[in-house]
């Protein structure tokens, strides 16, 4: 078992490259999918890390488990987010609760209108083993708390505090740590504290300084996927509201987001069309979002070098056929069928 371990990692090492997937809910779950049918199709199928937090710590488990695309997007379109989380309270109280997410992110109730319970038990059946490359974080009420192959360890800011474990925990109490947003989704308790959104924490949506930090990732080795800023943050009416409903004291609603200048290769899909807690979706805006991932990718890592030759022609074809496919899609169900069709003679669905 030693032996195999090391191994592994001495593939990774060679490799060298780390990948982090930011915050997002259901649009960083669908376009980190698109992420790694780009990352397959270009051939890079090798990590030294995979990281991952909130929404995106799902698709950086899959990654680092070495899933086949063809079973991520089967599970990123066919499972229906909503079934994932057990709903305490009406639609209504669902709504209120939405309109002081940013006065829950200063209390940190430990109740939310959502029980996640669902989603702790679908991801450890999906992985009932912790990925070794794989790794998470989620915040309690002064640390951030890191979930690694290797055990659970603390940080307070940027300084390693404690080791809280010295082996892995289950892949479903990672991923539901991090993506227990304040009121939202209850959260979780680990140890003698409570755990909640790892978005929260100073490393901002997309955490690549923990990658530099943690794992000794050197700058221009990582690739940074950042779903971005909420089209629905435009809304002045929102922004009023949440302002109203914390007294003017709302933690920042525009999140700390990855720049160039953290050298980190940045990739920034446009998805638009529905917001990160919006758990019910049509196939056609799945897809969309899954193709967004892929585009940007494939885009992204050609301007960074990282693709290149066959390699590079092989993508970009694919991209050219999905960008037309959904150019051209105009009835609904048009846009899945044909997207699905198109991959399926590929192998990939």
């Amino acid at each position: 078992m030693v032996d195999h371990v090391q191994a592994g990692r001495d593939r990774h090492a060679a490799a060298g490259l780390h990948v982090v997937f930011g915050s997002g809910g259901s649009r960083a779950i669908l376009g980190g999918a698109g992420a790694i049918l780009a990352f397959h199709v270009a051939g890079l199928n090798e990590w030294q890390t995979v990281g991952g937090i909130s929404g995106g710590s799902i698709p950086a488990a899959l990654l680092a488990d070495s899933r086949h695309p063809r079973e991520v997007l089967h599970l990123a379109t066919e499972t229906e987010f909503n079934s994932l989380l057990n709903p305490y309270t009406t639609w209504l109280r669902r709504i209120i609760a939405f309109m002081f997410k940013y006065r829950h992110e200063r209390n940190l109730p430990r109740r939310g209108v959502f029980s996640g319970e669902p989603l702790r038990m679908f991801m450890d059946k999906q992985l009932p083993h912790w990925p070794d490359k794989f790794w998470t974080f989620a915040v309690s009420r002064t640390r951030k708390v890191l979930f690694t192959a290797d055990g659970v360890i603390t940080y307070d800011g940027a300084r390693k505090d404690a080791v809280l474990a010295t082996s892995a925990a289950s892949v479903g109490t990672a991923v539901c740590a991090t993506c227990a947003v304040p009121g939202i989704i209850d959260a979780v308790p680990f140890g003698d504290q409570y755990l909640w959104d790892g978005a929260m924490g100073d490393d901002g949506a997309c955490p690549v300084d923990m990658a530099k930090r943690h794992f000794g990732a050197p700058p221009g080795t990582i690739i940074a996927f950042d779903v971005g800023e909420e089209e629905i943050k435009k809304s002045r009416l929102l922004r009023f509201i949440w302002n109203l409903a914390c007294g003017g004291k709302c933690n920042n609603i525009d999140a700390k987001h990855p720049k160039a200048s953290d050298g980190a290769i940045l990739i920034e899909p446009r998805i638009v069309g529905f917001h990160a807690l919006k758990f019910r979706l049509g196939p056609d805006l799945k897809w969309g979002a899954v193709i967004a991932g892929f585009v940007a990718t494939v885009d992204r890592l050609s301007q960074a070098g990282i693709l290149k030759g066959p390699a590079l022609a092989k993508a970009e074809g694919f991209m050219r056929e999905l960008k037309l496919i959904e150019a051209s899609s105009k009835k609904y169900g048009e846009l899945t069928a044909r997207t699905e069709r198109f991959l399926t003679e590929h192998g990939l669905f």
